[in-house]
């Protein structure tokens, strides 16, 4: 296999290159070592064969390495605060600043190619809103599922949602979508799988209107106080397809989160239920205390690394946990000086950590 080079004319040399550009091309080499710059700067990006090139090109273009590049993705507007833990970017600084307000309510909420699904209680209503123009497109109402478990809680809690790997149909816009409900009967949750089925306007450019069709049910085991498999949430892994279900134990006397990874399904059975899981373990903060399970708030998993929001008295933390070592690895206030957020939901637009808080208003964590 010939090696591809990317032929990269920069301006000038140093040890550390700050760049202050909200857009940045970085790129991350296979020693570990980056190179970047502003996109304003760019003016084409030419990859090639180093066995085409010609070789006047490598004597009339230097290409630069950095040591370290730093990208400013915090706008100037909006304070700047320290997280403790691994680097979620290039450093452990970040900033909340309120982006929108009066999201649809719901009970949780997806997000697919800037599109967010706000699914109701009981199952009543899916509703469409456009992250990218912060507007409501389009509400699906459902006939709302009534039924309640032992306690008369309801059933269809809708507390988690997650779009998958798997579209229904090859032709179709949206993979699918799995949301969380609680046990029915024998302490097992289910999730039910909905198919998106979007009606576009006519240039093919906006979703107008859509439906929703349920294809699937997947079963978790039966809830014990081993498995701790109680009010289970499963979130996709973008990248493996894996599934992932954050639960507790409500009969230990922390709730200490837990983590179980289980197989993907196929869509060949329209009822599934999963055997036990792959790993399952307890999780801890960066101070070694149990994380509590009732108490967090949901979150979504990019690059092997599931971000969830945990709801505390006065406000939240966001807790980074690298799925691979199975352990949290950066800890984030959602209390600042300026912004203190309740988080309900969390979410991924545009690889900004993106939050919903308990009044409905939308707030973007801004990572250097």
């Amino acid at each position: 296999m010939r090696k591809l080079l990317f032929v990269l004319s920069l301006l000038f040399v140093a040890d550390v290159c700050s760049v202050d550009a909200q857009q940045a091309l970085l790129i991350r080499k296979k020693d570990k070592s980056r190179v970047g710059f502003p996109v304003s700067r760019i003016d084409a990006v030419k990859i090639a064969s180093v066995d085409t090139l010609p070789e006047s090109m490598f004597k009339n273009d230097t290409t630069y390495q950095y040591k370290t590049i730093r990208v400013s993705n915090i706008p100037s507007s909006v304070p700047s605060y320290t997280y403790t833990g691994a680097h979620i970017g290039l450093e452990n600084q970040y900033a909340i600043a309120q982006t929108a307000t009066a999201i649809p309510a719901g009970n949780s909420a997806a997000v697919y190619n800037g599109y967010m699904f706000v699914v109701a209680d009981k199952l009543a209503s899916v509703t469409l809103y456009d992250m990218r123009q912060n507007k409501q497109l389009a509400v699906c109402n459902l006939e709302p599922r009534e039924d309640v478990d032992d306690s008369q809680s309801t059933v269809y809690s809708c507390a988690y949602a997650s779009f998958g790997t798997l579209k229904y149909s090859t032709y179709d816009e949206f993979p699918l979508l799995y949301v969380s409900q609680r046990a029915k009967t024998g302490g097992k949750c289910f999730v039910t799988v909905l198919r998106v089925v979007p009606v576009m306007n006519a240039n093919l450019t906006s979703c107008t209107s859509f439906s929703v069709q349920q294809v699937q049910t997947i079963t978790l085991p039966a809830a014990t106080t081993s498995n701790g498999l109680y009010e289970a949430k499963l979130a996709v892994n973008p990248q493996t397809g894996d599934f992932y279900v954050y639960s507790y134990n409500p009969n230990d006397a922390t709730g200490q989160l837990r983590i179980s990874q289980f197989a993907a399904v196929s869509l060949s059975k329209t009822e599934v239920t999963l055997a036990s899981p792959k790993s399952s373990y307890l999780l801890t903060n960066l101070e070694s205390e149990a994380i509590k399970g009732a108490a967090v708030r949901g979150g979504f998993i990019s690059q092997d690394r599931f971000y969830l929001a945990e709801e505390s008295a006065d406000s939240g933390i966001l807790h980074v946990v690298d799925l691979v070592n199975k352990k949290t690895v950066s800890s984030l206030s959602l209390k600042t000086a300026d912004v203190t957020v309740k988080p309900h939901m969390c979410l991924n637009f545009k690889n900004h950590i993106t939050l919903i808080s308990e009044d409905n208003n939308l707030y973007t964590i801004h990572i250097n």
